[in-house]
């Protein structure tokens, strides 16, 4: 259990053609990574903001977190904080967004870190 501030703005056409799966794998994924940073942050306001929209051509995804600051990456992947190796996460939904034709763009700073996703159908 957290307690951080939490913004939601999802909006959606039913008809998305991206199975329930890979849905699952993207938005699961950055959802759980954003709560874990929030739980591990111990100073400082916690957030966490996701904005989804979704029409006839594409699917936009941005999730933004507050977290402690502390990125640790390896050959240009992110180590995670769970194994101290390799996560899996960040690398499920890049491979899940390239296979729709889409593109994951990770930013951060010292306090936030956003993930946000496009994929175009």
């Amino acid at each position: 259990k957290i307690s951080a501030e939490f913004n939601v703005s999802v909006s959606a056409n039913k008809n998305i053609p991206v199975c329930d799966t890979d849905l699952s794998i993207i938005f699961g994924n950055l959802i759980e990574n954003a709560i874990e940073a929030c739980t591990n942050q111990t100073t400082g306001k916690k957030a966490i903001s996701i904005y989804s929209t979704a029409d006839e051509n594409k699917l936009l995804l941005c999730i933004k977190n507050t977290f402690d600051g502390n990125i640790i990456k390896k050959d240009g992947k992110f180590i995670s904080s769970k194994r101290n190796d390799f996560g899996i996460g960040i690398e499920s939904v890049k491979v899940t967004a390239q296979k729709y034709n889409g593109v994951i763009e990770i930013s951060y700073n010292d306090t936030e870190f956003k993930v946000s996703v496009a994929i175009f159908y």
